[in-house]
């Protein structure tokens, strides 16, 4: 069997940093635009109480400790030091004001152990000051910028409550491509209303924007936003 068109995450860390790398999900205590009114109070159908993200308390530098310590305490090496992005995942992590995402970016790229920064946020919160700030930040360490796209149709996002367009996300990917920026494309599969032939079209979508990675969830729905737009599913 021939080998498929595109590399694992795996496979494409050990080719370019020569090292696997194991992920550490940070929460820096953000909001997002889409529950606090910015944009809307509902929130996606797919995102809990807690943004998918793991609810923690302490600052960003404990948190990269404590997750440290966890890939420690499994290596059967426990001297040999790991290398580990750094994942900014709960809720929007680039919707505060520009000093002070500097503020909470800034112990990850003086941390001798995070070999990248992964960056998660929303196509509409990524704007020239945001953009100008990561593009500085790259020239220290490899960001990936991690946005949300989901679907390429506008009625299905629409649907699901998720308050911006595929044109939107297909701006922001190319202002982040040509600030040097990786892009990975977060979509789902099995959104309501979709069929394969609607996943296809996500496909070519994404294939046609300067999208470095893909990461493929499958939808698990945390609540139903009033008014209910989910007409494929119970209300």
């Amino acid at each position: 069997m021939p080998d498929p068109p595109y590399l694992s995450l795996k496979q494409y860390a050990r080719r370019t940093f020569g090292v696997p790398l194991l992920k550490i999900p940070l929460d820096a205590g953000l909001g997002c635009p889409n529950r606090d009114g910015t944009i809307s109070r509902g929130g996606c159908v797919y995102c809990d109480a807690r943004g998918s993200g793991t609810g923690a308390r302490s600052s960003v530098p404990e948190q990269l400790d404590q997750g440290l310590a966890r890939i420690r305490a499994r290596r059967a090496d426990p001297d040999e030091e790991p290398q580990v992005v750094a994942y900014f995942q709960a809720f929007t992590n680039t919707h505060a004001p520009i000093e002070r995402l500097a503020e909470i970016y800034e112990p990850t790229f003086d941390h001798d152990e995070v070999t990248a920064v992964a960056i998660g946020t929303r196509p509409d919160c990524v704007g020239a000051e945001v953009m100008d700030l990561l593009a500085e930040l790259n020239q220290r360490k490899p960001i990936w910028l991690e946005l949300g796209l989901q679907t390429a149709s506008n009625e299905t996002l629409d649907r699901i409550n998720r308050g911006h367009t595929s044109e939107k996300f297909a701006d922001a990917a190319r202002r982040a491509a040509s600030q040097g920026l990786l892009v990975c494309a977060h979509v789902i599969v099995g959104l309501p209303g979709e069929d394969l032939r609607a996943v296809e079209d996500t496909a070519r979508f994404v294939a046609d924007l300067p999208v470095d990675m893909v990461k493929v969830h499958t939808l698990y729905v945390a609540h139903v936003p009033a008014p209910c737009k989910l007409r494929h599913w119970p209300c």
